[in-house]
């Protein structure tokens, strides 16, 4: 199984964040490309997740805009001696009661359970799943990966799952997935 880790492994590294990319989180987030990189190179809190060789990094910083200060937060894929970076949220100061003591993976753990959709992953439905494994036999009608959408909204999801077979089964393992609702998010975050 995989572990969590709050050692700083990144400050060293590259990352990696293209310019298509960017151009979505200032389009559609109003995310700054140096806040970005920033909260990646001097974090106020920091987490690892390893699973299988998958590295993830999670980032969290306070920065102090005015008029609207806000909390970034930063996760990504290590590859090599960089950093891909898979998104990054805007979180308000007053998200969380102590959003200084919740570590990166708390805050998104929160983050996705009040502002995505649910997902299903084997028999099993929630809206963040962190280090799980999920065996389904063979043949069975459980469901792979399913997304409840049934509004219609715009989202955005990061799954990290890898699938083998295993004596007859099917054996998920499932490092995060969640399921962001983009409408919910922009309606809520900054307005609430």
């Amino acid at each position: 199984m995989g572990s969590r880790d709050s050692e700083p492994a990144y400050s060293s590294l590259k990352a990696d964040l293209p310019e298509a990319f960017q151009q979505e989180l200032r389009e559609k987030f109003d995310l700054r490309t140096e806040d970005i990189l920033d909260t990646v190179r001097d974090p106020e809190m920091e987490d690892r997740l390893v699973l299988n060789g998958l590295e993830l990094g999670f980032f969290q910083k306070y920065i102090p805009q005015s008029p609207a200060p806000y909390y970034m937060l930063v996760y990504g894929r290590r590859l090599g001696s960089k950093l891909q970076v898979n998104m990054a949220w805007k979180i308000r100061p007053n998200f969380h009661q102590d959003i200084h003591s919740p570590s990166p993976l708390d805050t998104l753990e929160e983050f996705a359970r009040q502002y995505g959709l649910e997902i299903s992953l084997a028999e099993t439905r929630d809206r963040f799943f962190l280090n799980r494994t999920f065996v389904l036999e063979n043949g069975s009608e459980g469901e792979g990966l399913r997304i409840h959408n049934p509004e219609g909204h715009e989202y955005v999801q990061q799954i990290f799952t890898r699938t083998s077979e295993l004596e007859g089964k099917t054996v998920i393992e499932c490092a995060l997935a969640m399921c962001i609702d983009i409408d919910l998010y922009r309606s809520g975050m900054f307005t609430g």
